[in-house]
């Protein structure tokens, strides 16, 4: 009996549930049309991505809201302080007449209360001023992690775009080599495993190309996605224009790096002023062993058969919990192990950033490195390629050998390639883990430079 009652309510909440997700499915692409369509049309430059993902990324919007919330706590811990005004009022009908009482009255109530001397009001709103700034400094730290993402990513796709290019032309001339070895294969001149070899080269490079071609979609749907758009499907639908703007060098020594990172890391921020809620917290605590006084205004109106009446009363109202179970000492003593937990995480964030700091600072240096070593072995390589080439032209060496250069060159081409950018990624990691990545202020598709703080 029930099942029969259950079955139609249930399917009819799934039904539901499927049409408010049709609706807002179509909502959102109508949504997402609106937003591609409101896309400059020329190629986009670094700068103004990082300015499209600060304003339009769903994790910095988020934030935002933190610090609305935020606010809007120290707007509600700042009432505590005003005037409380209560306005009640009753009309009562008996169904018999009682003593003394007629069967129908009415009654009015205005109260006003007025905090005096409440101690722990204060601690409160100063924690929840406190906590305000804290997530406006946590804000904008997730905002410098979305530059950061932006930009590794607008690398990376700069390195997939030059990728598919460096592709395409050695699968010309993979393709080339292979017609070549083929006729010479035809001819007698060269061995039939050779011919093969030539094309299982070709068909690497061709294969290399369709990866390097997806690899590019993915990355490039990676960057739509911080700022806010749905992926593309085609590697060439959305354009970059390759400005990546001035580099982020800063040129300090180690020491300084450290020092500059202690001085304007968010986090650290975010740890001081969780040192600071923690010992409003303690104070709050010791305020609630302290007794409170508040004002009050009292008036009330009384309506019956026989007239009606008023009265007003004020006086100060002191409350003094003087046993509560051990509760406020508890809550003292929780507080106190608070703060002292906020302070050892501070040292530890201190300590974090430093090494942090060290860490992102030899990865610069890595970098480069990495990036010269690349492009002497590419060039070393390119020119072992042509004499190779031209020896096996004149028979001094097998085809063989000519065939395994060429496949060393290109994976040394590529190595370098993928390398190019790897020093900006590290400087702009080094400059995040300072605290000091600077946010756009403005669309300015003439001016994406983004500097560090001196």
């Amino acid at each position: 009996m029930f099942g029969g009652c259950v079955i139609p309510l249930l399917s009819g909440c799934v039904s539901h549930s499927s049409d408010m997700r049709s609706t807002h499915t179509d909502e959102f692409l109508d949504e997402l049309a609106a937003r591609r369509a409101a896309l400059p049309e020329e190629p986009l430059s670094m700068g103004q991505c990082i300015q499209l993902a600060v304003e339009n990324n769903y994790d910095a919007r988020m934030a935002d809201l933190d610090v609305k919330l935020a606010e809007l706590g120290r707007g509600i811990a700042f009432s505590k302080f005003f005037p409380q005004v209560t306005l009640g009022a009753d009309w009562i009908k008996w169904d018999k007449n009682l003593p003394m009482t007629d069967r129908d009255y009415s009654t009015a109530k205005l109260s006003v209360g007025v905090p005096v001397i409440v101690p722990s009001v204060w601690f409160m709103y100063a924690s929840q001023k406190e906590k305000q700034a804290q997530a406006a400094a946590m804000a904008h730290y997730i905002k410098q992690s979305i530059c950061l993402e932006t930009m590794v990513t607008y690398y990376d796709c700069m390195i997939s775009e030059d990728e598919v290019k460096v592709m395409e032309k050695q699968v010309k001339t993979a393709r080339e080599t292979a017609e070549r070895v083929r006729g010479l294969t035809n001819e007698g001149f060269a061995k039939e495993w050779e011919g093969r070899q030539a094309e299982a080269q070709l068909a690497a490079r061709e294969v290399d190309l369709s990866v390097s071609k997806r690899n590019y979609i993915n990355r490039k749907g990676r960057l739509l996605n911080l700022i806010g758009l749905p992926p593309d499907y085609s590697y060439d639908v959305l354009q970059l224009s390759g400005d990546i703007g001035k580099p982020l060098y800063t040129g300090e020594g180690i020491e300084s790096l450290i020092l500059t990172a202690l001085a304007f890391h968010p986090e650290l921020e975010v740890a001081d002023r969780e040192m600071v809620i923690r010992e409003n917290e303690l104070r709050k605590a010791i305020a609630d062993f302290l007794p409170t006084l508040t004002g009050f205004v009292n008036a009330s109106w009384t309506t019956d058969d026989g007239g009606h009446s008023s009265n007003r009363s004020m006086g100060l109202n002191a409350v003094w919990n003087v046993f509560d179970g051990f509760a406020n000492v508890s809550g003292y003593r929780a507080a106190k192990v608070s703060k002292e937990k906020s302070q050892l995480a501070r040292e530890q964030t201190f300590l974090r950033i430093m090494l942090d700091v060290v860490t992102a600072s030899n990865s610069v240096n890595d970098a480069r490195e990495t990036a010269e070593v690349l492009g002497k072995v590419f060039e070393s390589l390119r020119l072992k390629y042509e004499d190779y080439v031209a020896r096996q032209r004149e028979g001094l060496i097998p085809l063989s050998d000519a065939l395994d250069v060429e496949a060393e060159m290109y994976m040394a081409q590529l190595n370098m390639l993928r390398s190019t950018y790897q020093e900006r990624v590290a400087w702009a990691t080094l400059n995040m883990t300072m605290g000091i990545m600077e946010l756009p202020e403005k669309i300015d598709g003439d001016d994406d430079n983004f500097e560090t703080i001196n």
